[in-house]
């Protein structure tokens, strides 16, 4: 069991209502990678067939890859928001007093 696992469990232990937020977070993240990757390696070559030399079409997919990965790992987050409902206790309990 590495390190990490140890500290996740222990603050599982410690603290549940933590833990689903944290792992949101880390599947949003790692879409966002893998998303900004594939975009990457898919508008290279595409900017290249539109005349574009290698530097900026390079700078283009890194622009692409960045913007792609980034609204990807929020779409991602917010899924998961809206299946799990809100993190936030003080939302929660808000939301209930109001229901009163």
């Amino acid at each position: 069991m590495s390190a990490n696992a140890r500290v996740q469990q222990g603050i599982a232990k410690e603290h549940p209502e933590w833990i689903l937020p944290r792992l949101c977070q880390q599947n949003a993240y790692e879409t966002g990678i893998y998303s900004a990757i594939i975009t990457g390696i898919i508008t290279f070559p595409i900017v290249r067939r539109f005349g574009v030399d290698k530097n900026r079409a390079a700078l283009v997919a890194m622009a692409a890859s960045t913007v792609g990965g980034y609204f990807i790992s929020q779409y991602t987050y917010e899924q998961c928001r809206k299946v799990y409902g809100s993190f936030d206790p003080f939302e929660e309990e808000d939301r209930r007093n109001d229901k009163k």
